[in-house]
């Protein structure tokens, strides 16, 4: 049974800009989206593509074993994504 080497793609830098576009993604897109702004929205979405492709690596760190990699990468950037929409959300409504 041949085994594959884990690798991710993802590294230490890619984790800390993954957790900041997953609290300001939203943000940014939803001042894009609003206010017609193409570069707010531009920069919102390459931060939630980033995301995104951390909670890909993440799923193949959890398939090859790596319960930490998959913490750091899958599920901190989703609850941190959570908190990002709830302030998008709260922004949008005004009450911050």
């Amino acid at each position: 049974m041949k085994k594959d080497i884990y690798s991710s793609y993802i590294g230490a830098k890619g984790v800390v800009f993954a957790w900041i576009g997953a609290a300001l993604g939203p943000i940014f897109l939803l001042i894009g989206i609003t206010e017609n702004s193409f570069s707010h929205g531009f920069i919102g979405s390459l931060m939630l593509v980033v995301v995104l492709l951390s909670i890909k690596d993440g799923r193949e760190a959890r398939k090859a074993g790596v319960n930490s990699d998959f913490w750091v990468l899958t599920i901190v950037p989703i609850a941190i994504l959570f908190v990002g929409i709830a302030l998008a959300f709260l922004s949008y409504r005004g009450h911050i």
